[in-house]
């Protein structure tokens, strides 16, 4: 692991009970990606409403990326006790750095965002399928 992620992964074991912090946070991510997974097959219209509203403000773009950084955080500061613990030092290094650029880059966001979107809305059945896998996975993930 290169040393300055493995710094920030020592960083966040602040206690005994933190790294049971990090992992009720990584299983709210992964309930939050079964639950997104239900609503595409259960209220379509409700989920390509919600997917198009990514990057659509700078408010909204704002709350996207504080998230995506929590969010990473979390898999950085919970993987020493997840099962694969490398796989998520580097998914919550990705969802930390994207979540940095995405913050200081919003116009790039938004550029990008009105491509990808499109194509997310098209593709929700599959969208909503890999959701729910994933969040699966990861919540699996947190059980040792």
């Amino acid at each position: 692991m290169v040393p300055a992620i493995q710094t920030i992964v020592d960083g966040l074991q602040f206690g005994p009970t933190a790294s049971d912090i990090w992992l009720w946070l990584v299983r709210l991510c992964a309930a939050y990606l079964v639950g997104l997974g239900m609503v595409v097959f259960w209220r379509r219209s409700l989920a390509l409403r919600f997917l198009g509203g990514f990057a659509a403000t700078l408010r909204a773009n704002t709350l996207e990326s504080v998230l995506r950084f929590a969010a990473g955080i979390a898999f950085l500061g919970a993987s020493p006790a997840m099962r694969t613990p490398g796989f998520f030092v580097v998914f919550g290094t990705v969802l930390a750095v994207s979540a940095l650029g995405m913050l200081l880059l919003p116009g790039a966001h938004k550029r990008y965002a009105s491509w990808a979107v499109p194509l997310a809305q098209r593709i929700a059945t599959l969208l909503g399928t890999v959701s729910i896998i994933l969040g699966l996975v990861i919540g699996w993930a947190t059980l040792r």
